[in-house]
């Protein structure tokens, strides 16, 4: 059995990944157009009518902007959230109703996987996290929060892949020229990771297990990929056979590709150690 993991868009422009098991596929968040998404299905050989499952991590527009479009057309798809970003998402008009709500700590069964929802903080009304995992796979996704806290990290302990938020770096966002109250709401606790963050929180969830960082949510304006690359890249190569990858703001980034008892990609070593780092601009 093969797993796949793409991330459709990855920023504030929007936000989409992919990730299947078998025959049981899931989005995580529909933050981009109907064309566009399905335009990325088609080239994973899938249609969105037979997605599994759409979850939700909160109800921000970047995560949700094709979500009424996805609904129209294919209703059949369960939508799955917190009761807190379900009652946002009513609120809004984008959803008549999810039902069952997640909950934080519980699992939820889709086809083959199991989803862990964990919550995580950022400004919004009760947003998650995932844990998506398998028999001999997990995959951790944690983007749009201010800090990490240890249960966090805890939750992806294990993973065999990370989806880390690297939203900022912290020059860039202080000496940009974003107005001062918007900067100190990106760099609060209840708003974006920095690249030193997205570092602590890789060297705090890494284990022998883990194989892949994604560096995900990057800003176009305060950000950039080598900055990501160069704060978190050390941590990283303490994990032999770890690589790392900064997830495409507006298209979609190369899908990896896993089989259940074995990565079906090869790290090549480096001369400053094993891990492997792409760069999509």
């Amino acid at each position: 059995m093969e797993a796949i993991v793409s991330t459709l868009a990855s920023g504030s422009a929007g936000n989409s990944l992919y990730v299947a098991v078998g025959e049981t596929r899931v989005l995580v968040d529909i933050g981009i157009a109907m064309r566009k998404l399905e335009r990325d299905l088609a080239a994973l050989d899938t249609r969105a009518d037979s997605l599994s499952a759409v979850l939700v991590t909160h109800e921000h527009a970047d995560h949700v902007r094709g979500l009424a479009a996805f609904r129209d057309r294919h209703p059949h798809v369960p939508v799955l959230a917190s009761a807190g970003t379900c009652d946002a998402l009513t609120r809004q008009g984008l959803l008549e109703v999810c039902r069952p709500a997640l909950r934080s700590g519980t699992d939820t069964a889709i086809g083959s996987l199991r989803v862990s929802a964990f919550s995580v903080s950022h400004d919004a009304r009760e947003p998650f996290g995932f844990r998506i995992h398998a028999d001999g796979f997990a995959l951790c996704v944690i983007t749009d929060l201010g800090v990490a806290a240890a249960h966090v990290a805890q939750a992806a302990l294990g993973c065999r892949v990370l989806v880390v938020e690297a939203n900022h770096d912290e020059d860039m966002l202080w000496s940009g020229r974003y107005p001062q109250h918007l900067k100190r709401r990106i760099a609060s606790p209840r708003g974006h990771l920095s690249n030193r963050q997205a570092a602590a929180l890789v060297a705090a969830a890494a284990s022998n297990r883990l194989q892949h960082v994604v560096l995900a949510h990057l800003s176009e304006e305060n950000n950039d990929a080598q900055r990501a690359v160069d704060e978190v890249a050390p941590v990283l190569r303490a994990q032999r056979g770890a690589t790392l990858t900064v997830a495409p703001g507006r298209r979609a980034g190369e899908p990896l590709r896993f089989t259940l008892d074995a990565v079906s990609f090869h790290v090549e070593p480096g001369a400053d150690g094993p891990t492997q780092l792409t760069l999509f601009d």
